[in-house]
């Protein structure tokens, strides 16, 4: 019986290897190809990209494929670009001038521009700085919260003590 409960295995494992034709001409690999692909662009800082006819701050810009695309990089007045990354290598270094020239795309990329004070431009107190001085009058939410606490704290603990006081006299 065990004879017979191997063999039939056995047999089929046979069969099915060596009697199943398998040819090249039978398989086929289909890979669909977008059309399109889109860059997601986000900024850090003070500045934004130029790209596909508009400003874009944070947000995708669809390419057709295998497109090269010109990105301008604009600072705001007092920034500067600090890095600019595209497919998480950093391009820095490629930049010309203000202009990024990115490769053919082939898939969604992602680029990312970080901006920074410039270091070299001179801060005007005169735009932050108020002409006059001027007080706190803790006329505001929170300390007129944080007052109300306190008080109501400190009147019950004067009379827990008082009542405390009372009842020991007794």
């Amino acid at each position: 019986m065990k004879k017979r409960v191997l063999f039939i295995p056995a047999v089929m494992f046979v069969i099915l290897v060596f009697h199943t034709p398998v040819s090249a001409e039978e398989v086929r690999v289909v890979k669909i190809v977008p059309d399109s692909h889109s860059v997601y662009i986000s900024v850090i800082g003070n500045g934004h990209v130029e790209a596909g006819g508009g400003n874009i701050k944070n947000g995708r810009l669809n390419l057709s494929r295998q497109e090269a695309q010109e990105y301008v990089i604009e600072a705001d007045e007092g920034n500067v670009i600090e890095k600019l990354y595209y497919n998480g290598e950093d391009k820095t270094g490629l930049l010309s001038g203000n202009k990024f020239t990115a490769e053919p795309i082939t898939a969604d990329s992602r680029m990312i521009v970080i901006f920074r004070r410039d270091p070299q431009t001179k801060y005007d107190r005169s735009l932050t700085e108020p002409d006059e001085e001027y007080f706190l009058t803790g006329e505001n939410g929170d300390t007129v919260l944080l007052a109300a606490v306190l008080l109501i704290s400190l009147g019950g603990a004067a009379a827990v003590y008082i009542l405390r006081g009372k009842n020991r006299n007794k």
